[in-house]
């Protein structure tokens, strides 16, 4: 998949284990819930929680290496840079937006590490 055009593609639940995704166009592919692991190209880190209303949920973000430099967000329906996934919480109910806060800053966090 090295230099594949994946711009817009629909790869929600795809084993990508192993796939070699460098130099790789992933803007605007829905990787939700996609196997991402030992992928060359791409670092990405994904945390779920539960007791929002939401039992379940996976917020994944992905940093494409190669790419044009903006890391992605995934959860659900919602995918956008981090500063739209901030804004999508707080517009959204109040009773979620603590949980959905500390699960948005640990994924950016651990993206950098």
């Amino acid at each position: 998949m090295r230099g594949a055009n994946l711009s817009g593609a629909n790869l929600r639940g795809a084993n990508l284990r192993e796939a070699d995704l460098r130099e790789a166009d992933l803007l605007e592919a829905d990787l939700s819930g996609a196997n991402l692991s030992t992928t060359q190209g791409i670092t990405c880190a994904s945390a779920g929680w539960s007791g929002h209303g939401e039992c379940g949920r996976t917020l994944l973000a992905v940093k494409d290496q190669d790419g044009p430099g903006v890391d992605v967000y995934h959860c659900g329906c919602f995918r956008g840079t981090l500063e739209e996934l901030r804004e999508y919480i707080a517009e959204g109910d109040e009773k979620y937006r603590a949980s959905r806060t500390r699960c948005a800053d640990f994924v950016a966090e651990s993206l950098k590490l």
